[in-house]
């Protein structure tokens, strides 16, 4: 498998598990527990994806542009979770305009 298909997987395995399984028990409907959940899952999943590439030089070809490791890990973290977080949303009732109250 290519290094960007590994990252692609890893990421969409993690944030499957995050949404459907972590997140439906810790989080539930409250948006700012789910902010916070998120950004711990991000920081672990950075961590894991450093810690196999980290100072190879690895290239990730992402059609338009080339990058390294951590923006690839960003931008593909962006599509799943483009993907997940409007349906975790819908079926928890969240409002994400309901941030700040």
């Amino acid at each position: 498998m290519s290094n960007a298909g590994w990252l692609l997987v890893l990421i969409g395995v993690i944030y499957t598990a995050a949404f459907w399984l972590a997140y439906p028990r810790w989080v539930g409907s409250e948006i700012k527990r789910l902010v916070v959940a998120d950004s711990l899952v991000t920081l672990a999943m950075l961590l894991v994806v450093g810690a196999r590439f980290w100072g190879q030089g690895v290239v990730f070809d992402l059609w338009l542009f080339e990058t390294n490791w951590f923006w690839a890990s960003l931008v593909f973290y962006l599509l799943v979770t483009s993907v997940q977080l409007p349906l975790y949303c819908r079926r928890f009732g969240i409002q994400l305009n309901d941030f700040g109250r």
